[in-house]
């Protein structure tokens, strides 16, 4: 316990001052590269730097009163500069004009007077020529940074920074408590102790007013300009903008401003409900335009979801809400504008890509980050937040993109630079995870279908046949849309250029003699296997009735001889003949069953074949075939030379007892 407590005497505050700023670097970087945390600890750090320095000027640790009383004025402009650089960062709303420039300044104010303190004590430790050599030396670095773009350089610049630190403080007299101008006298020191409180009081008074003038300009609402009259003509409003926005047909918008300009960074605008027929309003009290979807709900920007009365009728999770501070903005836009750190993620997707041009519905995420699933101003759909019980948010904290539920409860967590959701019900989401890029499937209950860290670098979603194709690097997986794996004694390697339609897909196998060639394996939306070939390129197969595949109609990938032939399930034998030209009334035809019109190659004759494997040769030639009638145009070759026509309907069957001369048009 002796030896504990003893090691613990030895930790000086100038070290703790110089090992902290030294890891505030550090996280704020790794921040960078792995979004971890949001503004909330950012401003911990703050006042835990605050506290460090509040500890070195009570600690007394100088060399002598000289040193004491100059280093003593370089904390005390750090903590001033850092109190007000916190301030700003909490209080501004974008990273543009005043707001920015004043964060640039602190921080290269805080730079100077950082750097100085070291100077000066560098002075009394005789370690002058050290503090500035190193510093060089750091620039130097730093310069072959820019060069090169690789952040571990900057990891590095700032360990060698902080050794420097340490090397200077470590002076056996930088360490002794006692002063050395003893002989000072007591009048004297209260005197300037009297002196310097006064002043201290009148910048603390003056400091106090200046933030409590700024705060009322800030959070204080200007008197809207415009005076406007609802669209009933009963009730009017006053709204900063010229027009009220239009809700519903007794629901209208408003809004009101702080009173600074935008070009400060610190404007701000509230929105507002006003019921044009009573009058009553909600008050401006929602933080930009509100959207409403087809249910009747908007996003309010500050964690609910709320109808067109202002009720609110969902609470989302506050960590939904968590944003950067305003000093990790700027060391992103610094970042991504000039130090073009993503060149290091060139190999796989990065979630710095976005870093800060990431909008939602036209507004900056710093607004808002719920978006919605589909706007009816760009596709046919209805506008709607949530599909399937479930909402995309884009967490400005880390980077990356969650999902809630309808009750606001988080399902899934944001670790995710992107998301797609390829069938229309949005049952399944494929996820890609920041860092590798790598994907994954969460369902809309925030199940993961292919594990938590499953890491594929792709997935197809076959909606149709409830069926997923999972590419990892040497092999491809089949699964079901309940994770369960399908064929896994089978080794799928290429995804290949096969095109298949209806209720089968196809997927490349290696052949067992080259590697480099594969064969097709065509399987039913079971899972099952049918059959394994060689040779076709694309295919088309349907169940019958009893939900069993009687067929497979596949195309020769032979460049001259791309017929088209009918094969058994089993893949081993034909039926019929091959086929030069085809067509396929499924479901998209209005076809409850799936019918093939099939023209036989060299002869010209039309079979038809349906789904439970009757093919039909009917013996005439193929003409055309009428969608409006669903009949298909036959001619022959009457006795006497003449071609005469007809229709058949999809059993083959005539449907004119007399054929015609010249065409049915």
């Amino acid at each position: 316990m002796d030896r504990i407590k003893s090691l613990f005497t030895k930790i000086k505050p100038l070290y703790a001052y110089a090992c902290f700023t030294s890891f505030n670097l550090l996280i704020h970087l790794i921040n960078y590269q792995r979004g971890i945390f949001g503004e909330y600890l950012d401003y911990l750090l703050y006042i835990a730097k605050i506290a460090i320095c509040i500890f070195v000027l009570r600690s007394g640790e100088k060399p002598d009163d000289n040193a004491k009383s100059k280093v003593d004025l370089l904390f005390r402009l750090i903590i001033a500069c850092d109190l007000f650089e916190m301030f700003v960062s909490f209080t501004m709303t974008s990273l543009t004009g005043l707001a920015l420039w004043m964060l640039i300044g602190l921080l290269v104010i805080k730079f100077v007077l950082d750097w100085t303190v070291y100077a000066r004590i560098s002075r009394y430790t005789q370690r002058g020529f050290l503090w500035y050599f190193g510093n060089v030396g750091c620039v130097v670095l730093f310069a072959f940074y820019l060069k090169i773009g690789h952040l571990a350089l900057l990891y590095t610049l700032i360990v060698l920074r902080l050794l420097i630190k340490v090397y200077v403080l470590r002076k056996p007299q930088m360490l002794a408590l006692e002063s050395a101008s003893a002989d000072k006298a007591e009048t004297d020191m209260k005197a300037e102790a009297k002196l310097s409180n006064t002043w201290n009081k009148i910048a603390l008074a003056v400091t106090v007013l200046l933030a409590c003038v700024f705060l009322f300009l800030r959070y204080g609402r200007v008197p809207g300009q415009y005076e406007l009259t609802t669209q009933s003509g009963k009730q009017t409003v006053r709204s900063s903008s010229e027009r009220l926005g239009i809700i519903s047909d007794n629901r209208e918008e408003y809004s009101l401003t702080n009173w600074l300009p935008e070009w400060t960074g610190f404007h701000m605008e509230w929105h507002g409900i006003v019921d044009s027929e009573t009058g009553d309003k909600t008050g401006a009290v929602y933080g930009n335009d509100l959207i409403f979807d087809d249910y009747g709900i908007a996003w309010d920007y500050s964690g609910h979801f709320i109808d067109t009365n202002g009720k609110n009728v969902i609470t989302v999770s506050p960590f939904v809400m968590e944003r950067r501070s305003g000093r990790m903005n700027l060391l992103i836009y610094a970042f991504d504008e000039y130090l073009n750190e993503r060149q290091s993620y060139s190999n796989y997707e990065s979630y710095l890509e976005y870093h800060s041009n990431i909008t939602w519905q036209e507004k900056s995420v710093f607004d808002g980050n719920i978006r919605m699933y589909r706007s009816s101003d760009f596709n046919d759909h209805e506008s709607s937040y949530f599909e399937n019980h479930i909402a995309p948010f884009y967490s400005e904290a880390t980077g990356t993109y969650g999902f809630i539920n309808d009750k606001g409860k988080i399902i899934v967590s944001p670790n995710y630079i992107a998301y797609d959701d390829y069938n229309s019900d949005y049952e399944l989401i494929t996820l890609t995870r920041k860092f590798s890029g790598s994907k994954t499937i969460v369902n809309y209950k925030g199940e993961y279908i292919l594990g938590r860290w499953g890491s594929f670098d792709y997935i197809i979603i076959d909606s149709h046949n409830k069926l997923l194709f999972a590419k990892k690097p040497n092999e491809i997986e089949l699964y079901d849309f309940e994770g369960n794996r399908l064929n896994a004694d089978s080794v799928y390697t290429n995804l290949g250029s096969y095109k298949y339609h209806g209720d089968i897909v196809v997927i490349g196998k290696s052949n067992s003699s080259d590697r480099q060639v594969y064969n097709a394996v065509v399987i039913d939306r079971n899972g099952n296997e049918l059959f394994e070939c060689a040779g076709y390129d694309e295919f088309y197969g349907y169940e019958d009735s009893t939900g069993s595949i009687k067929y497979v109609l596949a195309r020769d990938n032979d460049t001259y001889n791309n017929n088209w032939v009918f094969l058994t399930r089993d893949g081993l034998d034909k039926i019929g003949g091959e086929y030069s030209e085809i067509q396929v009334l499924d479901g998209f035809e209005l076809y409850e069953n799936p019918v093939v019109i099939a023209v036989e190659a060299g002869s010209n004759n039309v079979s038809i074949m349906h789904c439970d494997g009757e093919l039909i040769e009917t013996g005439y030639r193929y003409e055309e075939y009428n969608s409006d009638y669903k009949l298909i145009e036959v001619s022959k070759e009457a006795v006497d030379g003449l071609t005469l026509y007809n229709y058949v309907d999809m059993n083959g069957e005539l449907v004119f007892d007399r054929w015609t001369i010249g065409g049915l048009h």
